[in-house]
């Protein structure tokens, strides 16, 4: 580039796969962890409401990323 020139402009646009792929990628973290802790946890043990709380949150985070998509591609119409 030259001395003095406009660096080269990138146009910033949020489309509604950001905030979907973001809550797709956070829920399968969650879930991947929750059957971890799920495949080594003993039956009856508190250990299986660790597994159960992951999954929760990696269904909320699903959520939220689908809302967040919603909202975005409501709104950029």
């Amino acid at each position: 580039m030259c001395t003095g020139a406009d660096p080269p402009v990138v146009p910033q646009e949020l489309t509604y796969d950001l905030p979907l792929f973001l809550g797709a990628m956070l829920a399968a973290i969650c879930l991947a962890a929750a059957a971890l802790v799920y495949a080594v946890a003993l039956p009856g043990s508190p250990t299986l409401a660790l597994a159960y709380g992951f999954a929760a949150l990696g269904v909320t985070f699903l959520g939220i990323g689908t809302v967040g998509a919603a909202v975005v591609g409501y709104l950029g119409d």
